[in-house]
């Protein structure tokens, strides 16, 4: 549905790769001291991530709203550093990538082993958000993950960009995270 959003609301789509580029200096950056991107991202006046709920094991069970800030970057500096470093490298992104809004499709989820071996599971849900910190806290423990446990959500809280703990967060809907 990618090409009616384009066509009904006048949108562009365009890989990164070939966007226009902007250099960004990270003042909070660790791994990352500064990083190239889009200029569309740099300049936005919104922006709107729509994650897939899935496990992962590379980033210690789950992956989500954070994660994706690693399509932010060109392929070079996407794998430069893309190792034991990854964590940091996922947080010094969200100086750039902090998004306005999260949508979270987890209609059909996917859950257990690798990328290439998850089952799907229909939960019936699509979360929204407007922390992706929080947001990826309420989503680990729908999988029964300690958010603290997740590098990266630990690393994004301790460096003031959201809660983990789910007394800290607003969670409205009709059906409870129970």
């Amino acid at each position: 549905g990618y090409y009616m959003l384009k066509k009904d609301h006048r949108i562009k789509l365009l890989p990164i790769e070939e966007a226009k580029k902007k250099t960004v200096i990270l003042e909070r950056g660790l791994v990352h001291k500064k990083i190239t991107t889009a200029r569309v991202i740099v300049d936005k006046d919104f922006l709107l991530y729509t994650p897939k709920l899935k496990t992962n094991y590379l980033t210690q069970g789950f992956t989500g709203a954070l994660k994706l800030n690693m399509g932010l970057l060109c392929d070079r500096e996407r794998l430069w550093n893309h190792n034991f470093n990854i964590d940091e490298k996922i947080v010094d992104l969200l100086e750039v990538g902090f998004p306005d809004f999260i949508a979270t499709d987890a209609i059909e989820i996917s859950m257990g082993g690798n990328q290439f071996t998850q089952h799907g599971r229909h939960l019936g849900l699509v979360i929204m958000a407007r922390n992706p910190v929080a947001h990826d806290a309420v989503c680990a423990n729908i999988f029964h993950l300690n958010p603290r446990s997740i590098h990266h959500l630990r690393l994004a809280h301790e460096r003031g960009y959201g809660p983990l703990d789910l007394g800290e967060i607003e969670i409205r809907g009709d059906i409870p995270l129970e």
